[in-house]
């Protein structure tokens, strides 16, 4: 039977803790429970002292990120306000310039319609003025004409006056050789003052319709 006991004396051996006599049994109790509320106040103090620590922790955090935040919500907001104020100048530009692209077509619209409809101020001041220019020039004109048409008659009277009284000569008598190229000569000057006087006419009738003219825009 000894083949199988077995030697414990290599194991660590259990402590005995043997009391001392002097403490009584409430003695031994009050100074565990003392131990006991020093470990639990060291322990409380510890904890505390992280639950700060974490507390101080998390505040510093969070006021970080209220600070990241509000810079990022400021930053945003100088951003929309800067994009806001571009847009308001763009739309300021492009109504100004559509004001002026409407002012420009206004104007050029109204030059056109005074141009293509002049005013009965401008149409009266322009046909006084050729009034006062051609007035005199036309009237001189006329008094001309009507002088040469009336000396012109006379003269054609005259030659039918000659002729009728060649004529009378001639059957009265015999004409000599050297009468007929006389009469051939005066029948030519008669049909060029005929002529003469018909285109005189003719100028005279254009005279009198531009004076009617002239004196009708008055």
């Amino acid at each position: 039977m000894s083949f199988f006991k077995k030697d414990y004396s290599a194991y660590p051996q259990p402590v005995v803790v043997t009391p001392d006599p002097a403490y009584a049994g409430e003695s031994i109790s009050d100074a565990v429970a003392e131990a006991i509320d020093a470990e639990h106040s060291h322990s409380a103090s510890v904890d505390a002292r992280q639950k700060n620590n974490a507390d101080t922790t998390v505040d510093t955090t969070t006021d970080a990120v209220l600070k990241r935040k509000g810079r990022g919500i400021k930053t945003a907001t100088q951003g929309s306000t800067s994009e806001q104020q571009q847009q308001q100048q763009q739309q300021q530009q492009q109504q100004q310039q559509q004001q002026q692209h409407s002012d420009t077509q206004q104007d050029g619209s109204s030059e056109q319609t005074a141009a293509r409809d002049p005013q009965p101020k401008d149409t009266t001041r322009l046909a006084d003025g050729i009034m006062s220019l051609l007035g005199p020039i036309v009237q001189e004109m006329d008094f001309n004409i009507v002088g040469v048409r009336k000396s012109q008659t006379e003269l054609a009277k005259e030659i039918e006056r000659l002729m009728a009284e060649l004529q009378l000569f001639m059957s009265s008598s015999a004409a000599p050789p050297e009468v007929e190229p006389a009469v051939q000569k005066l029948l030519k000057a008669r049909r060029q003052i005929m002529t003469a006087n018909s285109t005189l006419k003719a100028v005279q009738e254009r005279v009198d319709m531009m004076h009617l003219q002239i004196e009708r825009r008055q």
